[in-house]
């Protein structure tokens, strides 16, 4: 037996049945189930566990391995607390979301994820307004994965609370950095997900971040999405007013797609709403697109909450924006998503010369 890394652990049994190493799989599935003492603490865990087979599944040891990985995350998939065994037909599916998955691990062991962040400009004034941070990864291979390639695989294999607590540390030790050179580019927006806001701890855990980077935390924006903000419950309500109540904003990312519900912006305490892109790109010229952003901009002033849109890509869609009164706007139109060193050269060039 051996450890792989992580929470990844190896069998290797010479010359088995297949009916020996399913027995022992199982035995070893309801070892770990049962609860222990942890220094006085029961504490529960389980295992998920991915079998292959030599040679049918593979003559070299990568392969036997590689196979076995694909197995577990078949394993996983159906439900956890159970064994798989490796076949051929799971290979094509999984390789690759499998390969994310490594990686990812190797990434936030290793220093391979960065962020990079997108300005918020005032349509009006002109000025820099706020920041969104963008996790990237910085891949073994030269490559720059967007969020939307492995994002979800870090939610689907657990990753992700791990991930977002990455993201949080890292920009606010970055908006601190830039604030005590100078710099004020407003408030930080982070991305959180759905699992980071199921721990039992994370109004004092984001307090303790915030402490450990000496950042006041009206400088910090939590973005979530329209699925969390829907969850109507005392609980999810109370957490959103706590973290108000330490001066952070709550801001509802992608409004308007999938899982919109007025009901959410009259009883949760939200500071703003971010448009979606998908009903920017049509600007000027579709009149749906502007029925529906003009809407969104006329309930955000009747409530009196704040209002981004985000996904402006050319002038025409920032000119339409401004001119329908949306206040604060952010796209490639203005900047890309950039490292730190290049976003701080561009944040300062942009005040120096209040222009893009």
């Amino acid at each position: 037996m051996a450890r792989l890394g992580g929470d990844e652990f190896t069998v290797i049994l010479p010359e088995v049945e297949v009916s020996a190493a399913a027995f022992l799989a199982q035995q070893i599935i309801d070892t770990l189930s049962r609860p222990f003492d942890l220094f006085g603490t029961e504490v529960v865990i389980g295992a998920s566990i991915g079998l292959s087979l030599y040679p049918t599944d593979g003559e070299g040891l990568n392969a036997l391995i590689k196979h076995a990985d694909i197995a577990m995350y078949q394993a996983k998939t159906a439900g956890r607390g159970v064994y798989r065994f490796f076949a051929k037909e799971m290979n094509e599916g999984n390789v690759h979301r499998l390969m994310i998955e490594q990686g990812l691990r190797r990434a936030l062991e290793d220093g391979g994820l960065v962020l990079h962040y997108q300005p918020k400009i005032e349509a009006v004034g002109g000025r820099i307004v706020g920041v969104e941070a963008l996790v990237r990864w910085n891949h073994p291979d030269g490559r720059i994965i967007l969020a939307d390639e492995f994002i979800p695989v870090a939610e689907e294999s657990g990753l992700i609370e791990r991930v977002d607590d990455w993201v949080l540390n890292q920009a606010a030790r970055q908006m601190k950095t830039w604030l005590d050179s100078g710099l004020d580019v407003g408030r930080m927006a982070v991305n959180f997900s759905t699992k980071q806001f199921r721990r039992t701890n994370l109004v004092a855990y984001v307090k303790e971040v915030l402490e450990a980077a000496h950042l006041s935390p009206d400088r910090l924006e939590l973005e979530i999405t329209e699925r969390i903000a829907m969850d109507t419950t005392v609980e999810m309500s109370e957490i959103l007013s706590a973290i108000r109540a330490l001066g952070i904003h709550v801001s509802i990312d992608d409004f308007g797609t999938g899982y919109s519900s007025l009901g959410y912006l009259k009883n949760f305490p939200i500071d703003t709403l971010k448009i979606d892109r998908a009903f920017i790109q049509g600007l000027p010229h579709s009149p749906e697109d502007g029925a529906i952003v003009s809407s969104v901009i006329a309930l955000a002033k009747g409530l009196n909450i704040g209002l981004v849109a985000e996904g402006a890509e050319t002038q025409d869609h920032a000119k339409a924006l401004a001119q329908m009164g949306c206040p604060v706007i952010q796209g490639h139109h203005y900047s890309k998503a950039l490292p730190p060193e290049e976003f701080e050269a561009y944040a300062r060039a942009f005040m120096f010369s209040g222009k893009v």
